[in-house]
């Protein structure tokens, strides 16, 4: 555990110390797929090999042509597999928005978010590709306001760099505390559902 999921999961326990409300942090490294990015990534190495053994200064075989042209499109795709800015060049902010949003519904259901006694659950999901936090409330959340779960939504979509994301999922999570006491107290029979420990997916 990194030093700053350390303190998301230090607020998590004192957002539930006061409330009866279950938090759930998770980090994922990005939303779903991007399989096709890579493929790209693979025709255009392989393209501009051809391109230059074509028209460049060196003489290539022509035995060796498609060999290298295939040996270029491997390199391509594992360079998008592995460097992340190289996926980001060939991805629009509606499509990772987009599959934030889908990711968000599956790890909300994929965690049982919802099965809680009261339908109290919050989940605070970070995906790192992206660079996007998103939280989704459970229905028994529904005494919070809603113009604060937007202006703290609009807090994490501020966020341009992974510092300045790390810090706005702290900040959210420290103004969560007094509206979920308000909205959700902390009962005498209250049993913790749901680990604070922050969740670290694949």
């Amino acid at each position: 555990m990194t030093d700053i999921q350390a303190l998301w999961q230090d607020r998590v326990t004192q957002l539930e110390s006061r409330s009866g409300a279950e938090i759930v942090v998770a980090v994922q490294p990005q939303a779903g797929h991007y399989l096709d990015i890579h493929w790209k990534w693979a025709t255009l190495a392989m393209t501009l090999s051809l391109l230059f053994m074509v028209h460049g200064p060196l003489l290539f075989h022509a035995d060796g042509v498609l060999l290298n042209a295939l040996f270029a499109g491997l390199l391509g795709y594992l360079a998008s597999w592995r460097v992340a800015p190289l996926r980001r060049l060939l991805t629009t902010v509606r499509r990772r928005q987009s599959q934030m949003e889908f990711s968000c519904r599956e790890v909300f259901e994929r965690l049982q978010i919802s099965h809680t006694r009261d339908r109290v659950g919050l989940l605070l999901l970070v995906s790192r590709f992206e660079n996007r936090a998103m939280l989704r409330p459970d229905v028994g959340l529904s005494g919070l306001p809603g113009a604060l779960l937007h202006r703290l939504q609009s807090q994490l979509d501020s966020a341009t760099t992974r510092s300045q994301l790390d810090a706005a999922v702290t900040r959210v999570l420290e103004e969560l505390r007094d509206p979920l006491q308000r909205s959700v107290p902390l009962g005498s029979d209250d049993a913790n559902e749901l680990s604070n420990q922050v969740r670290n997916l694949c």
